[in-house]
């Protein structure tokens, strides 16, 4: 058969066999599919069906059919290998992201609000992990200085860091210095 006489076999049909494989399926690019996949094959038969009408629309719907039941089981396994292994990770989250972002923020805002001399001594400790005679040779400095800027620094940066933290953090924060 020529693509013509094909075309006019399908072409008046078309319409008519989306709108059955959509109510099979729910879908109407699915519906698409399965009277693409029914033409295709009428397309590639040896030899042509006697009514070819009733042949594309028996197909449509076995496709359909088909590709019903095949998008159930789909759906039934993912949902039970889903459940069985929860894959999510808090890492790929955006708001994970914003939110380091935001506390970044906020501690380098903290770390401003410190004089020069104990800002120094608080990141040489603390971000660069300098020990404390390090720490004296660097600045060249006592060692009692350094403890007590250190310890000064990190009481200023406590006290500014808990400002900006939410509701309840900072009593949870005074048990876990209380245990130590």
């Amino acid at each position: 058969m020529s693509d013509e006489q094909f075309s006019s076999v399908i072409a008046p049909l078309l319409g008519s066999l989306v709108t059955l494989a959509s109510k099979i399926l729910k879908s109407h690019d699915l519906a698409s599919d399965a009277v693409q996949e029914a033409a295709l094959g009428l397309w590639l038969e040896e030899q042509w069906p006697p009514n070819p009408r009733a042949w594309l629309i028996r197909a449509v719907i076995y496709r359909s059919l088909h590709m019903a039941r095949s998008r159930a089981r789909r759906r039934k396994h993912e949902a039970l290998a889903g459940a069985e292994r929860q894959e999510s990770c808090d890492r790929d989250d955006p708001s994970r992201l914003l939110e380091s972002q935001d506390l970044h923020r906020e501690l380098l805002e903290a770390l401003k609000e410190l004089s020069p001399e104990h800002r120094d001594i608080f990141v040489l400790k603390f971000v660069e992990e300098w020990d404390y005679e390090a720490i004296a040779g660097k600045l060249q400095i006592p060692l009692g200085t350094v403890r007590s800027r250190l310890n000064r620094s990190r009481n200023s940066f406590r006290i500014t860091v808990l400002q900006f933290l939410p509701d309840g953090c900072e009593s949870r924060v005074n048990k876990e210095r209380a245990m130590r």
